[in-house]
Parts: C-alpha cells; structure tokens; sequence
C-alpha cells in the first residue's frame, strides 16, 4: 500500500505539469516569440515540482539509502534589479528510507529558504539563471512496519527514529522560457544540504544520538507568474 501511494504522487507531479505546459504553448500564438523581460521591480510566483535524488546513505557505513522521491516547490521573489532577484523559496519532498530492498520507513522534509537568484543577460525568450540560498530544513520520519518488526525481534521492543531540524544551503540553476512577458515554463537542476544528528529510541532500553545525511538533487518542471 505505500508503495501504491508514492506511486500515486510521483505519477500525479509528472503528469499534471506537464499538462500544463502543453497547454500554454498551444495558447501561445504561432511564431511569436516573446523575449525575455526586466526583472527590476516585478514580483514572481512560481510553482515547480519534479524528482528528488540522495546519491549517498543515510548514515556511514549502515547500507540504508532514502529512494528517489517527490518534490514540490515553491517561490515568491522580488526583482532589485534587471538581473536580481531575492526572496523565498518552500520545498515538501519525501524520500522512501530502505535497506537491500525493504522499505523501512519514509523521509518527508519541509524546508524554507531565503533565496537569491542571479538572471543571466539574454536577449532571446530563453533566460538562464542562478539560484542560492541558506535556510532550515525541518524533517520527520515516519517508521514501516518493517522496521518495528525487525527492533521488535532485535531487542523484543518497538523503536523509533527522530531526525533533527537541520541547515539547508541549496545551489541551483536553470531556464525559463518566456510564453508571455508575464509567464514562463522554467526547468531547474539544484543541490540541497540536509545533514545532522538523529535520535535512535528502542522501548525499555535507551537511545543514542547519531550521524544522518540526507543531501538531495533534484530535478525541477513548473511555471511562474510575473507581476508588476
């Protein structure tokens, strides 16, 4: 069953954005191109969603990985400037936690950003862009079945795993494609770090405090909205 309700929220973000692009591009008049517009002075909302991939284990040497998951993201900026952007950036992910094979439980991490965002020069619809940030992650693990089974028989009792809230640092790029000087389709590859201490309780027998890594990359489809 958890496996049949993360398919169903990786097959529901890739199927309903791209819907949406092709919606717009066939709104937009043939053979107009728009070109890429100032950012000085206009607010932008953006709404992205895509993949979440964490190259590495969860913690050193233990042979448990977080699964390649959803992720949904969203940004509200301000333009400075032609080029410059600042503002904030929400993301939701979660990530399948496993071990050769079984799902011991899942990873949801929430994380608010403040976000800059460098636009690189451009004179066609096409505009490049450079994103960084330094915020919080907070996260939580919800423990399978799976995992209480295996503590149970280990040490005749349930455990528990408690992540904590940690730093986010995230790095990013990517591209909007202007279809009107008000909306653009943006695709976006970015980095996000998400490292720090998790609490490991067993009932009746005590907890101990442990090393947990779960940085991301993901990849990002979506649509923004500028207004002046």
């Amino acid at each position: 069953m958890e496996k049949v309700r993360h398919g169903l929220r990786s097959n529901l973000l890739f199927t309903v954005f791209p819907a949406i692009a092709l919606v717009i591009l066939s709104a937009r008049e043939a053979g107009a191109q728009v070109k890429a517009q100032s950012n000085d002075g206009r607010f932008v909302a953006g709404l992205s969603a895509g993949a979440s991939f964490s190259p590495q284990d969860i913690c050193s040497g233990c042979n448990v990985r977080a699964d390649a998951g959803a992720v949904v993201s969203g940004d509200i900026m301000y333009g400075l400037s032609k080029n410059l952007l600042i503002g904030l950036n929400g993301q939701w992910e979660n990530h399948n936690i496993s071990t050769s094979g079984v799902i011991l439980g899942d990873l949801t991490t929430v994380s608010l950003i403040p976000t800059l965002e460098i636009h690189l020069p451009t004179e066609g619809s096409m505009a490049p862009y450079l994103t960084a940030g330094l915020g919080v992650n907070f996260n939580s693990f919800r423990g399978h079945n799976t995992l209480n089974n295996a503590c149970t028989i280990a040490f005749t009792s349930p455990c528990s795993i408690k992540p904590e809230d940690t730093f986010a640092l995230r790095l990013g790029g990517g591209l909007e494609y202007f279809v009107s000087s008000n909306v653009t389709l943006s695709g976006e590859v970015a980095w996000k770090m998400n490292s720090g201490q998790m609490e490991v309780s067993v009932a009746g027998v005590g907890s101990q405090q442990d090393q947990f890594q779960s940085n991301t990359v993901s990849l990002l489809f979506g649509i923004r909205f500028y207004f002046k």
